[in-house]
């Protein structure tokens, strides 16, 4: 089976991935050396050499592992423990550039999670900003956790029914978006904790600390009553005043900050959508490629 993928094709056999794209999407002809280091968050890749006018990197299929393209199929709980994983590997490893797709990430129930194709600064991952990781980190979220394309996922046409999908695009850090998919064990853990600090709560106090409590209210409430009531409504009527012009100000300040917040959003989606339009252009255009190659294939005999 072959599918479009990248800069190329992608070919599937039984024990392997053949990538395979155009030499001229190199930024500069370099060695491969790298590519073929064994670590632990990559399927192995066994062969990487230019042949005539193209790129080929082969890389070595686990039987164990699911193609990411499928996540929403499983429940909530293996969502999570995969997601998890997946932002803690784009965060961390920020040397190169892991092509963020579904058919570049396969992953297994438990929460172990590999990707294949990882980009060198010479290697292409056109309509891809590399600079900005978190953007598509999301999209790969949302559209594990929506019924969705990944191609709508790309474009944000993605209904925002609940308040999760709207969370995930809101998240402007790692650290927010970590928080967001954490595991449900997690979860928990943090629920008996908050359960544990409630058992210092104040009626978990004897009676006779409260009841002295109340009293020492009693007696400080009845003392300050002797102020008189003209010698503290000057003090009063500044005080609301005062109050009134910091509410004001602050306002004012609140309504800088939402139009610059504004203005800058405005900016990232113009400058996304053209990204967007041109990961398309490619993608529509490789599809072209493949269909003209199928179509020249003679039938076999």
């Amino acid at each position: 089976m072959i599918i479009v993928f990248g800069d190329g094709t992608v070919e599937e056999t039984a024990t392997e991935y053949v990538y395979r794209f155009s030499k001229t999407k190199l930024k500069q002809e370099a060695p491969f050396d790298s590519i073929k280091q064994t670590k632990s968050y990559l399927l192995p890749c066994t062969f990487a050499e230019m042949i005539r006018g193209d790129v080929i990197l082969r890389y070595e299929k686990e039987s164990h592992l699911l193609s990411f393209s499928r996540i929403q199929q499983e429940n909530e709980a293996i969502k999570r423990k995969v997601v998890s994983r997946l932002v803690h590997l784009f965060q961390t490893h920020q040397e190169t550039m892991l092509l963020p797709i579904p058919d570049n990430i396969f992953y297994t129930k438990k929460g172990e999670v590999k990707l294949m194709y990882q980009a060198m600064d010479h290697m292409p991952v056109t309509g891809f900003n590399r600079n900005d990781r978190l953007t598509h980190t999301k999209r790969l979220l949302a559209f594990a956790f929506s019924n969705e394309s990944f191609e709508a996922c790309m474009l944000q046409s993605v209904e925002m029914r609940n308040e999760f999908l709207q969370h995930i695009y809101q998240s402007t850090t790692w650290e927010a978006l970590q928080e967001l998919v954490k595991e449900p064990e997690e979860t928990e853990e943090k629920q008996k904790k908050r359960k544990r600090n409630w058992s210092f709560a104040p009626f978990s106090f004897p009676l006779s600390t409260k009841l002295c409590v109340a009293l020492l209210t009693l007696w400080v409430s009845c003392n300050l009553y002797v102020i008189t009531k003209d010698s503290i409504q000057p003090a009063t009527v500044n005080a609301k005043q005062d109050e009134q012009s910091e509410k004001q100000k602050k306002h004012i300040q609140m309504l800088e900050q939402e139009k610059t917040k504004l203005q800058k959003k405005m900016q990232d989606k113009e400058s996304e959508i053209k990204e967007i339009v041109g990961q398309l252009k490619i993608v529509i255009e490789e599809n072209k490629k493949l269909q003209q190659k199928q179509a020249t294939v003679p039938p076999a005999q």
